[in-house]
């Protein structure tokens, strides 16, 4: 696929603390820091004492010998006291999963043969593990359950199309978080999974389905049973299932804090030129789509808002009367005390605020405005009142959770590489 991970890193402070720190001037802490974990997609665009990073022994630490894969940057940013922390890992990662202790954290590939788990403060290696290559590889995301271990989702290596939706239907792997070692597997009951949460309870896992594939020389993914679904994380059993109507766009991202609160981001792909036909009647001067890494552009894709007692697909699809503004959704995330879904547009450079309860979309939120252009990760802060967006490229910019001004005081200045999501522990 051309939907290439261009690998490279830069880094922001000038000097080096001890192995791959960098300090930043920051005002006083706030009294509940964060610490935020971000992935970079392309190292070879830093230097360090005028080499590539790629060749700095400061940097490539966790790189094992005789590894033969992608890399991807890691950046560690610790709100407290303004440090940064770089390395490279062995894997084309996606989003990263750190334990509610902080005593491991877990990165698992984005279409690719592994997975790692590393040290949450030193970004030491613990150890590098190979999905099984003859028949999954990563599906991007994983999260933590109660017991400590890591759920994760894993893709069917299928060439083609198979004949059917279920011949490409993907997994749930239940690993121990430091060894990575298998303890459970069960079908996710869905074409291509990709972001998986666990419900408030601990009982549940929401999965995001693809529901594409690709044939030999595509370049856009072919849609065919794009889906959400809800498995038992004791037994994985097969909860429930939702099957969306609309075969031009995946399902991607969701955020699900319980049964009766789960939304979803549909993801369109469109060619150069559905997106001039979309910018047709604009007067004013606009910038082409620069988000994806392909030779196509991101289209108009809601938020879909699910309610249990109603059957069949969402109960709400959210878009402002601008679509254009709901161009590549990409991260999402639920606020309890609010009821509110958080949902960042990198494309267009906006985050979207709809009602947990009817799905209807309450603010639209021009990132731009402040600074911060082409949004992508987005997170709850530890202090129970901020909520903290990331930029691609650069910056993080924290807001109020539930009137959503944007605290300028509180902004974080560090470049990031290019990037799909934020952790925050």
């Amino acid at each position: 696929m051309r939907r290439r991970r261009f690998l490279s890193l830069s880094l922001a402070g000038a000097g080096v603390m001890p192995v791959g720190m960098s300090a930043l001037a920051v005002a006083a802490p706030p009294p509940a820091a964060a610490v935020y974990y971000l992935p970079g997609y392309r190292p070879e665009r830093a230097h360090f004492r005028g080499q590539p990073v790629t060749e700095a022994a400061e940097f490539t630490r966790a790189i094992p010998a005789g590894h033969e894969g992608g890399v991807t940057l890691l950046t560690r940013f610790d709100e407290k006291d303004g440090s940064l922390r770089r390395a490279l890992m062995p894997l084309v990662g996606h989003a990263i999963a750190v334990a509610p202790d902080r005593r491991v954290a877990v990165w698992a590939s984005n279409n690719g043969p592994f997975l790692v788990s590393f040290d949450p403060e030193s970004l030491d290696l613990g150890r590098q593990a190979r999905y099984d290559p003859e028949a999954f590889v990563g599906g991007g995301h994983g999260v933590f359950t109660p017991d400590g271990s890591i759920a994760l989702s894993e893709r069917r290596v299928v060439e083609g199309w198979a004949g059917e939706a279920r011949r490409h239907y993907g997994r749930i792997t239940i690993r121990e978080a430091e060894s990575l070692k298998v303890l459970a597997a069960y079908s996710c009951e869905g074409m291509s999974p990709h972001e998986i949460e666990l419900t408030a309870d601990g009982k549940h896992l929401a999965v995001a389905n693809y529901g594409s594939y690709a044939l030999a020389g595509d370049w856009r993914p072919r849609v065919a049973e794009p889906s959400l679904t809800i498995i038992e994380l004791s037994s994985g059993k097969l909860v429930d299932k939702r099957l969306s109507p609309d075969l031009t766009a995946e399902v991607t991202h969701l955020a699900a804090y319980s049964l009766d609160r789960i939304a979803s981001v549909r993801l369109v792909r469109g060619t150069r030129e559905e997106e001039s036909k979309l910018f047709a009647s604009r007067a004013d001067v606009y910038e082409p789509d620069s988000s994806s890494f392909d030779d196509g552009a991101y289209l108009p894709g809601p938020v879909d808002r699910f309610e249990r007692a109603r059957p069949g697909w969402a109960s709400v699809a959210a878009l402002p009367d601008d679509p254009t503004l709901a161009r590549h959704g990409q991260s999402i995330v639920f606020d309890p005390v609010h009821d509110e879904m958080l949902t960042t547009f990198t494309s267009s450079h906006v985050v979207m605020v709809t009602d947990g309860e009817t799905g209807g979309l309450k603010r639209v939120i021009h990132a731009d405005a402040f600074g911060l252009r082409y949004p992508r990760g987005i997170a709850l802060h530890p202090d129970g009142e901020h909520y903290a967006v990331s930029g691609s490229w650069q910056d993080i910019v924290l807001f109020r959770r539930g009137s959503h001004e944007m605290v300028p005081e509180r902004a974080l200045r560090a470049v990031f590489f290019d990037h799909s999501h934020m952790t925050v522990a």
